[in-house]
């Protein structure tokens, strides 16, 4: 077993050293030159300070921070300079409020992600519970789309929707008061006002970071072979090493893909059913009178694993990834025993462990998977017995939805 984890450890590291790194043609501006090339796209989940650089496939990668540069762009994402004035409080959680009508202003220099530009522009700046949006016209310049939320009092709260007037004042084709009251404080609803205000002055606007970002869920439908070994101690053995077997797995995991990073990170949950049965004759004597009589186990262990956890992809191209999983399976044996020449005794009790994944997926479709279950004991309903029980399973999957 211990070459094995050798064997799955090295294979991770492969498959992170394989992967292909997500550089993509891109470009930044320095002093009013335009420098061409291939950044590291990371769909930053929160706005970067910071980006990868390299001039070619072969070329030696170089950070460019926001000191340096006042415009990037990478595949459809572009990041400008600004230095505004921007309230960081959060409108998220209750306990971060505050009883001010009006946030408090602070002065930074940061990248402001364009969504829409022309005569006026639409930008979002995101920093941990953050969410922000700001407009920008020949009028008004760079300034943050002011929405809040504060304390009336313990049980009271209120809104300050400033970000309507600012709107009614600077993008505006004719549209009544009314109408503002109506527009949310969500990209979504900000980007189809502006598209409205666009499509009614006749101005030409350009769309960034049009592709929608959106969760995505799966359905994984798996089976495969279990090869499990066990190890059992009692009061009258220890480390009784029973026959390794193979027995069939089958079951089904939701995958749900986060909406950020390029859709490499999603949440697991799996549900699996596997079974073990072996026996064996030992060295102790049943009888200690007649040595031809050696103490008898037999166990037949039968679950069903409920396993959340997280993953991660690494991209070789457009529908073909490596991946690494890592869930903790919580297994509840189904009408499992350990038998002897004396009694019998079911096994009840839940059991637990980490469970580590590496695989590929192919065609967006095909799923591939080694898992290797780290050490539990089954036998966790009784003082006197203890076991390592250890499994790799190989399995076969096809992503339905």
């Amino acid at each position: 077993m211990k070459y094995i984890i050798t064997l799955i450890i090295s294979g991770l590291a492969f498959f992170t050293a394989a992967a292909q790194t997500n550089y993509q043609p891109g470009y930044y501006i320095s002093n009013g030159e335009r420098v061409e090339g291939e950044i590291l796209n990371q769909d930053w989940n929160k706005n970067p300070e910071d980006f990868s650089f390299r001039t070619s496939a072969t070329a030696e990668t170089v950070r460019k921070d926001i000191s340096q540069v006042s415009e990037f762009g990478v595949a459809d994402l572009k990041y400008e300079r600004h230095e505004v004035e921007v309230a960081l409080n959060s409108i998220f959680s209750v306990d971060d409020l505050t009883d001010q009508r009006t946030p408090d202003m602070e002065k930074r220099t940061i990248f402001l992600k364009v969504i829409l530009e022309g005569s006026v522009s639409l930008y979002s700046y995101a920093e941990n519970n953050i969410h922000k949006y700001f407009l920008s016209t020949p009028e008004s310049g760079v300034q943050q789309l002011l929405y809040n939320k504060y304390k009336l009092s313990d049980t009271q709260v209120a809104e300050n929707n400033y970000y309507q007037q600012q709107l009614y004042l600077y993008v505006n084709c004719d549209q009544p008061v009314s109408y503002f009251q109506r527009v949310d404080y969500t990209r979504q609803a900000l980007e189809k006002h502006f598209i409205k205000y666009y499509e009614c002055t006749g101005e030409e606007f350009n769309r960034l970071n049009n592709i929608e970002k959106r969760s995505t869920l799966h359905l994984i439908p798996k089976a495969g072979i279990n090869y499990t070994t066990l190890k059992y101690t009692n009061a009258r053995v220890t480390d009784v090493e029973f026959d390794p077997t193979i027995s069939p797995v089958f079951g089904a995991e939701l995958e749900y893909i986060l909406p950020f990073n390029n859709n490499k990170w999603g949440l697991v949950f799996g549900i699996m059913y596997q079974q073990y049965k072996s026996e064996i004759a030992t060295d102790v004597y049943a009888n200690p009178l007649d040595p031809s009589t050696k103490l008898w186990y037999g166990v037949d262990y039968k679950s069903i694993g409920f396993a959340p956890g997280i993953r991660h992809y690494f991209f070789l191209g457009e529908k073909s990834a490596l991946h690494l999983t890592l869930t903790y399976s919580f297994d509840k044996p189904m009408s499992s025993t350990i038998d002897s020449e004396f009694n019998t005794n079911e096994i009840t009790a839940g059991s637990a462990n980490v469970n580590i994944g590496a695989g590929a997926l192919l065609a967006d479709r095909v799923f591939l998977q080694v898992n290797y279950g780290l050490n539990k004991d089954i036998f966790r309903n009784y003082v006197f017995m203890k076991s390592e029980f250890q499994s790799i399973m190989v399995l076969g999957g096809i992503r339905l939805f």
